[in-house]
């Protein structure tokens, strides 16, 4: 559960259903985020791992709905950002 958005005293729920797992290659989801019960956003994700001479190369490519203003795009894509830079810092 993660905090903010509209009232930063009730928290965010956030479910994810895996649709395809392929170790070490593709994982597709499809989640929603709920905020006091109410769905903010929509989305299906894939994430793609590609080895190339260097090492691997990470592809996240996610489709959402923003639902009455509770999530922003901009919002997901800092959140999103954050966590494939610490990612990087674990891997890297």
């Amino acid at each position: 559960m993660t905090r903010g958005g509209p009232d930063p005293d009730v928290p965010f729920v956030f479910t994810s259903t895996y649709q395809e797992i392929q170790p070490g290659a593709r994982l597709v989801y499809s989640s929603t985020l709920a905020h006091a019960g109410r769905v903010a956003t929509v989305s299906i994700t894939s994430v793609e791992i590609t080895e190339n001479s260097t090492g691997s190369t990470l592809v996240l490519t996610e489709h959402g709905i923003f639902l009455d203003h509770l999530e922003e795009p901009a919002w997901r894509e800092q959140g999103t950002a954050e966590w494939l830079y610490r990612l990087e810092g674990v891997l890297g």
